[in-house]
């Protein structure tokens, strides 16, 4: 809907926002070594899927059970490809959202061209200001760092993003169960090797 790929997606995913959450303190204390083991295991996903066809293309969707964050960076949106208005994440999060669960957006490769494809029209303050306020537990902002950084954004660009960062203690992961992850020094975040190639 954004234009963040020029994929043809037939999955849809839509976010039913869960109530808020008292947060267990003990629990978002976070060491590696609760990272480490968190990413070993397989992503979290749903079984709650349908499938419609429409115009002899089948279409699965998906509802996810977001994180609540009162619909921040939802915005209504009509384009040719809606007989409606309807509403979808701001690029922003869509960007936030692609990150943190790179398995509903077509895997890290697709997350990076996604990146690149948004790089002109992006505003990185709404991004910085989004992540802080969705206030996660994992240190996703060294994930918008390598995004930003594997996407080839300015210098200027990656150093607002930078400072969202600042303790770096965590060696973090950009998904799950990768096969031969290598650590990528300026953010600290571990990516697939095929990122190489």
């Amino acid at each position: 809907m954004q234009g963040l790929t020029d994929l043809n997606p037939t999955q849809i995913y839509i976010n039913e926002e869960q109530y808020a959450k008292p947060i267990n303190k003990k629990n978002a204390i976070l060491t590696q070594e609760k990272v480490d083991k968190a990413f070993s295991k397989p992503v979290r996903s749903t079984s709650n899927k349908a499938t419609f066809i429409y115009n002899d293309i089948t279409y699965s969707v998906t509802i996810l059970n977001g994180k609540s964050t009162n619909y921040l960076g939802v915005t209504s949106l009509e384009t040719s490809k809606t007989s409606t208005i309807v509403r979808v994440a701001s690029v922003e999060r869509a960007l936030i959202e692609a990150m943190v669960r790179p398995n509903y957006s077509g895997g890290v490769k697709q997350v990076i061209e996604s990146f690149s494809r948004a790089e002109n029209f992006i505003s990185i303050l709404k991004l910085k200001r989004l992540l802080n306020k969705f206030d996660y537990i994992y240190p996703y902002g060294q994930t918008l760092f390598f995004y930003a950084k594997y996407a080839d954004y300015s210098l200027e660009k990656l150093n607002r993003i930078a400072d969202i960062f600042p303790d770096r203690r965590i060696n973090f992961y950009l998904d799950h169960q990768l096969i031969n992850p290598k650590l990528e020094k300026e953010s600290k975040v571990f990516y697939p090797e095929e990122l190489d190639n």
